[in-house]
């Protein structure tokens, strides 16, 4: 009973001297103003919606490994989300939470190549979706977005990607045989090239993205 008060406590030391350390006291000060004197149901509208966006994103994780016939539970799955999350808050990068998620999956499913595809599906197929969404907004309020300039631009980068992103696949498959084999390095990121090519390309995981 002891231990996990104990347990409970040190976390949430850890916690505030993270928050100390790289947010800094008066920047605390003023974000609990700011919590104190703001609406608790905008709050509560825009807490649910993170989280809700985590439950829909580890779906689409548990579909890109189901697609690769891994099975990890998603409430597993959904933990390791939450503490990725917790992560790319308190580290001074973003990507400290995908890496924490490439060593949770990599360790529970034993397969590490696949792991590391399937946080690298993830995080590309939601690039590309923003930029579809960028590219609607840019043909819908190109006025709003600096003119034809800018609006020409992320036209053209979504067409580019569209159009490459296919025959980067197509190239890979015809030269996969003959890279195969010629290091150990090479062998590891075949490995996970091909656990990447094969969750994107899966319908499920083309949906899911």
């Amino acid at each position: 009973m002891i231990r996990p008060i104990v347990g409970f406590i040190l976390r949430i030391a850890f916690a505030a001297i993270l928050l100390w350390a790289f947010v800094g006291v008066n920047n605390i000060i003023d974000a609990s103003r700011f919590l104190v004197r703001g609406k608790p149901f905008f709050m509560l509208a825009a807490f649910s919606i993170m989280i809700l966006g985590v439950f829909v994103k580890t779906l689409k994780w548990q579909v890109f490994l189901y697609a690769e016939g891994i099975h990890v539970g998603y409430w597993r799955l959904f933990r390791y989300y939450m503490i990725g999350c917790f992560f790319n808050v308190f580290l001074p990068s973003s990507v400290g939470g995908d890496l924490k998620r490439m060593l949770d999956v990599a360790v529970d499913t034993q397969r590490p190549a696949a792991g590391i595809a399937s946080i690298l599906a993830d995080r590309g197929t939601g690039l590309y979706c923003l930029m579809v969404y960028s590219l609607f907004v840019a043909l819908w309020r190109w006025d709003k977005l600096g003119g034809v300039w800018v609006s020409g631009i992320i036209v053209l980068l979504t067409g580019a990607v569209t159009i490459i992103a296919p025959l980067l696949l197509w190239g890979y498959e015809r030269l996969e045989r003959r890279l195969s084999g010629l290091s150990r390095l090479t062998d590891m990121v075949l490995q996970m090239s091909q656990s990447l090519v094969l969750q994107v390309k899966h319908p499920l995981g083309l949906a899911a993205g």
